[in-house]
């Protein structure tokens, strides 16, 4: 897959010009190129007051976020937090667990002044997880989107320090596009399963199914289903 299908938005908010800010870049927690393949999954938010002085004028602000991914290729990662210092006795928390895999976040919306007062994530089905004060004045939409055609959100990057979270700003592709390269191994299989003689009669015989994983007998059934069948599934699948 080409880089060029992956689009980084900036990371919106005030950004401290010292060493106390600390940059974030989730992009960079995965190997070679295996970040291709992932994209988030869950997120947790701590919203509450801050220990620091702020000129925002909510009371509390968001003091920190946590990310965990989702990796086709390999095991998932640990979960990444990043928040400012959590003592306060007022600090909420929520999060929201996608265990679909045909969900994904989509939309990312912001307010923010020095600090980030509100944040609201949307998925692709309409699940919500959205904390803290909204304001019109302040507020950041952070999507490349369209009803015909959305993108998922891969990762995430920012600044925090001990206050909370300073600026964040997310990077997308094109949901169907990740959809079909990371399934291209079952395509791949259709081609031989419709094309490959040899293939095919290698599959004929029942036999060898029998030392097969129970994914494996479903992958290799499916790839020689007739064409209606086949596309009614791939399309549940991708969609």
């Amino acid at each position: 897959m080409e880089t060029k299908f992956f689009i980084s938005s900036p990371s919106y908010g005030i950004i401290e010009k010292s060493n106390k800010c600390k940059r974030f870049n989730d992009l960079k927690l995965f190997k070679s190129k295996s970040y291709l393949f992932t994209r988030l999954k869950k997120v947790k938010i701590w919203y509450g007051s801050t220990t620091v002085k702020t000129i925002t004028k909510q009371p509390r602000i968001i003091l920190g976020i946590e990310c965990d991914y989702r990796l086709l290729t390999e095991s998932d990662s640990k979960p990444q937090r990043y928040s400012g210092e959590l003592y306060s006795n007022d600090i909420v928390v929520k999060e929201l667990e996608l265990k679909e895999n045909s969900d994904f976040f989509s939309k990312l919306y912001l307010c923010c002044e020095d600090f980030i007062t509100y944040i609201k994530f949307v998925t692709k089905k309409g699940k919500v997880l959205e904390v803290g004060t909204f304001d019109k004045n302040t507020n950041k939409e952070i999507s490349i989107n369209n009803e015909k055609n959305p993108n998922l959100i891969q990762t995430l990057h920012g600044f925090y320090d001990k206050g909370g979270l300073r600026a964040l700003g997310a990077r997308f592709i094109q949901a169907k596009r990740f959809f079909f390269v990371t399934n291209m191994d079952i395509l791949a299989l259709r081609y031989k399963a419709k094309y490959d003689k040899n293939f095919k009669k290698h599959w004929e015989n029942e036999k060898k199914y029998e030392k097969l994983s129970i994914t494996m007998k479903a992958l290799i059934k499916l790839v020689f289903l007739p064409d209606n069948p086949f596309g009614m599934i791939i399309k549940y699948i991708i969609e």
